[in-house]
């Protein structure tokens, strides 16, 4: 098993085991101890393991997956020295750790995936937007100007309700990123960085045609209408790998988000909220 910002891996034989610092992880923060570590193999070459039950896999996975923001899941299978990855899993795009998520609860909120290209100005920034809603097989896209602290993006990320955000690895080292890594920060959502390449708007009406029912006209009318967001949708469709679903062709709708028909909710006033509604 494997989790991270982190990935924790973990491997499956009759149970699961996790290793090195996913083991100690594990123990610290589940079993409340590190008793439950041992060590495999003897001096420089000893690695910390942790055995992990069923029913503490499953909790595992619910509490990295949905409430924490900043792991990844990963699940082998083998045996020895030949292991292979068989499952794998980020807060916005649960994948095939569903049935175990939620075996015994319906889901409560849809993970929703963005990309976004902040294209910094003089005077401020214009941001585009994409995102997919996995579990309602939705696409949106959207495009704004923003304040040097980013107010819209978070507002549209909360009400969006992010649990994942896809950034071009450029601007994650551009000297402007501060100000906007504060801000994404903000809502509780993990940052996934991308090559600049997958942000591409190329062949984008071709592989709709696929996944959204009906002419392709309003479509193309819509993504013309932007000028970054496209390219965020390229880069939400590769990550996603929503073309290798078949069950996915013919059943996505795609839509306009329009930041201005929604109450603007930053993060803090989202926590408020949430807390009001806990303590009525």
């Amino acid at each position: 098993m494997a989790i991270s910002d982190v990935a924790h891996e973990i491997f499956s034989q009759d149970y699961y085991t996790t290793h090195g610092e996913n083991a100690t992880f594990i123990a610290k923060t589940y079993y409340h101890t590190t008793t439950a570590v041992c060590q495999i193999g003897s001096g420089s070459d000893a690695i910390s393991s942790v055995s992990v039950s069923k029913n503490m896999f499953e909790t595992v996975a619910r509490d990295v997956l949905l409430e924490r923001t900043d792991h990844t899941l990963e699940l082998y299978e083998g045996s020895g020295a030949n292991w292979r990855l068989v499952k794998g899993a980020t807060p916005g795009n649960l994948g095939s750790f569903e049935e175990i998520l939620f075996a015994n609860n319906e889901m409560q909120d849809s993970p929703v995936i963005v990309a976004l290209i902040a294209n910094f100005r003089e005077n401020g920034c214009a941001v585009g937007l994409s995102y997919v809603d996995l579990t309602k097989r939705v696409l949106g896209l959207a495009e704004f100007p923003d304040d040097s602290h980013f107010t819209n993006l978070e507002s549209a990320l909360v009400a969006l309700g992010c649990k994942e955000i896809l950034l071009p690895v450029e601007v994650a080292k551009s000297s402007e990123y501060r100000s906007l890594n504060e801000a994404l920060s903000r809502c509780g959502a993990m940052v996934t960085e991308r090559k600049k390449a997958e942000f591409k708007g190329r062949d984008l009406v071709q592989d709709l045609g696929r996944l959204v029912k009906g002419s392709m006209d309003p479509v193309r009318d819509l993504l013309a209408a932007f000028e970054f967001a496209p390219a965020a949708l390229g880069c939400i469709m590769s990550y996603a790998d929503l073309l290798a679903d078949e069950s996915n062709y013919g059943n996505y709708k795609i839509q306009r988000y329009d930041l201005a028909r929604y109450m603007r909710l930053d993060s803090a006033a989202m926590r408020g909220t949430k807390c009001h509604g806990e303590q009525s």
